[in-house]
């Protein structure tokens, strides 16, 4: 059968500070390839959806979506409709796991639920035949009368998970990136996270269970990757500290130079410095971390199952091994101007060069979303971009967003780079040696670049927001 791949464009309000490549989609091209003719159309990139679907001819559509995609994902589901009603069309991806009912429209044929490697290839393989589609494992049937789940199948291990197939993107790899660097290859090898975060789904996918890859299977793929830059795109790649370890060593002994991000806890880096500083010799480069906020309660509230101590040891531990710390602090709706305030004042204390200010949004399929959802200003999940406010603030909505531009602004300044580097140069005159703790700063260029990005994001989410407000 031709199957063709779609990744939807983003939608006019949305802002990212990055495009990487479809994961998903190259491992399940893996899984279908040689048997399916498999076509892949990355639309943020790439806009000529008529002109691919008169050129390929698919018998078969897959569409995934992040929420914030759910709109447009609809939109060129209808708009291949138009051109040929008997193509089959498929949607899978978080969104569409975590509430397939979004996507209940005549369009869509059927929904893919969590893990489309393993379900896709049975799909196509009940519709060549013609067989009941009822029978296929982790399906969701559209239909008037309300969605038909098939039997669920629970993942066991993702060890029988193809490397993907990176050769359908090739055109397109010179623009996948991440803060105005690329091009990036993302490598997944853990899925899942043991812990219970409010405001997350990530653990809800495989039910708090998490799953790897075997350390040797991870390095053997990292030495056949192009690309010098790798994004892990695990929840937790640092969960296990041994099987971290171990990569390590087999990385280190294989003499395979790159640079990585990766997400992990600030509990595990601050218990385990060992990791850090092995990885740092190996190029880790940049390090996710959820500090969400800045006190112990507030992490209790949750259900974080950290510290703030933890997050401060991580802290002292990144700088002094030159990693630098992508640091996520959650813009919670009930902010007053003293919270803005404080939380300026500690990313300040604790020097760090790359804080990220996403807004508090109450994702499908989060605890925070059932608790939160019947607050919702929008009923379209076009602002779920972690930029816009979906819940009602208690700050007047223009000052609200004014703090969020001062905090965003600040941190990456060139004042403020300006600053640091005077004080190095004073301690060099004053024969003080310049430790690595106290010297990684994010590098002028990029600095200047964010500060640049982030204008432009917080001027659209601004301009969003009021034309939303006048809509009202």
């Amino acid at each position: 059968m031709k199957v063709l791949l779609i990744q939807p464009p983003f939608n006019k309000a949305m802002f990212g500070i990055g495009h990487l490549e479809p994961l998903g989609f190259e491992i399940i091209a893996a899984s279908i390839k040689p048997r399916h003719d498999v076509v892949f159309l990355d639309m943020p990139i790439d806009h000529y959806l008529n002109a691919t679907l008169e050129k390929v001819r698919p018998d078969v559509v897959g569409i995934t979506a992040l929420t914030v995609q759910a709109s447009t994902a609809k939109q060129v589901a209808q708009e291949i409709k138009k051109y040929d009603p008997k193509i089959f069309i498929v949607v899978g991806g978080h969104h569409a796991s975590m509430i397939p009912e979004d996507f209940n429209i005549p369009e869509i044929n059927a929904i893919i639920l969590n893990h489309g490697y393993i379900c896709f290839p049975a799909l196509l393989e009940n519709l060549e035949n013609g067989s009941d589609l009822r029978k296929v494992p982790g399906l969701a049937l559209t239909g008037g009368s309300g969605l038909y789940f098939s039997p669920q199948q629970q993942i066991r291990t993702i060890e029988d998970m193809p490397l993907p197939d990176r050769s359908i993107a090739l055109k397109y790899r010179k623009r996948y990136h991440i803060f105005n660097e690329g091009p990036y290859a993302l490598i997944s090898s853990a899925i899942g996270c043991p812990y219970h975060c409010t405001f997350c789904a990530c653990w809800k996918v495989t039910n708090a269970r998490y799953y790897v890859r075997t350390p040797e299977s991870v390095v053997d793929e990292l030495a056949i990757v192009d690309e010098t830059r790798i994004m892990f795109a695990d929840d937790n790649t640092f969960q296990d500290v041994k099987r971290a370890l171990k990569i390590y060593d087999l990385i280190k002994a294989r003499c395979i130079r790159k640079k990585y991000i990766v997400y992990a806890r600030s509990d595990t880096i601050a218990k385990h410095p060992e990791v850090i500083e092995a990885w740092s010799e190996i190029g880790l480069d940049k390090i996710v971390i959820g500090f969400e906020v800045i006190s112990d309660d507030d992490l209790k509230k949750f259900n974080k199952q950290n510290t703030l101590e933890n997050n401060e040891k991580t802290i002292a531990i990144l700088k002094k091994n030159g990693v630098l710390n992508i640091a996520h602090f959650l813009i919670r709706q009930d902010f007053n101007i003293k919270d803005f305030d404080e939380l300026r004042r500690y990313v300040d204390k604790h020097d760090i060069w790359m804080p990220i200010f996403p807004v508090l949004t109450p994702l499908p399929g989060t605890d925070l979303w059932t608790e939160e959802k019947h607050r919702l200003l929008t009923d379209t999940f076009d602002l779920f971009d972690l930029f816009h406010s979906v819940l009602p603030t208690r700050l007047p909505l223009r000052q609200f967003l004014s703090e969020i531009e001062t905090l965003y602004l600040h941190n990456y300044s060139i004042w403020r780079y300006i600053k640091k580097r005077l004080w190095q140069l004073l301690q060099i005159i004053k024969g003080r040696k310049i430790e690595k703790e106290t010297g990684e700063i994010l590098p002028l260029l990029p600095l200047i670049v964010l500060n640049r990005t982030f204008r432009v994001a917080l001027k659209k989410t601004r301009r969003n927001h009021l034309v939303y407000l006048k809509n009202r």
